[in-house]
């Protein structure tokens, strides 16, 4: 059975190369983004069999987004699940400069939103999270884990 991947924010950076190398590596991926994204590089991970790829638009901020694509997933059980969504913030990336609303952006995306995702990682999916989170599940298979940490295991995990 073909092994599958979710990545949440798959079209760029760290998501997208990761994409990329499950893909070729005979996974079925699953990959999101934001509604207005450039999905076109993720598109192309998937032409040369275009059964294991399938692309989502999905604001994880977005409380009411999150049950309508869970739920467009079915039954379907992941492998993994790689939770990636993230943002810079400000320009400026100053916590002095930074007003009441960019702060409160980025805690909600950075570190609150995944807290709406537990039910997918019910299912038996290992979820990898590719930053801190301060939500904890009893019922749900988090690991936390950095950036570099992923890096440094996820070649055992390809294979």
């Amino acid at each position: 059975m073909t092994k599958s991947i979710l990545i949440v924010a798959a079209e760029r950076g760290l998501g997208l190369g990761l994409a990329r190398q499950f893909f070729d590596r005979g996974w079925s991926v699953v990959g999101t983004a934001r509604q207005g994204a450039d999905i076109h590089d993720l598109q192309r991970i998937g032409d040369s069999d275009p059964s294991r790829l399938a692309t989502a638009f999905i604001d994880v901020t977005d409380a009411a987004q999150i049950a309508p694509f869970l739920s467009s997933l079915g039954d379907r059980r992941f492998d993994v699940i790689f939770f990636n969504a993230g943002i810079w913030g400000a320009s400026h990336q100053n916590v002095l400069e930074a007003t009441d609303a960019e702060f409160a952006q980025i805690m909600l995306t950075n570190t609150f939103a995944r807290c709406g995702w537990p039910a997918i990682c019910w299912k038996g999916s290992s979820c990898l999270v590719a930053q801190w989170h301060s939500c904890r599940h009893t019922a749900a298979a988090f690991l936390s884990m950095s950036k570099a940490a992923w890096n440094s295991i996820g070649q055992a995990k390809l294979h």
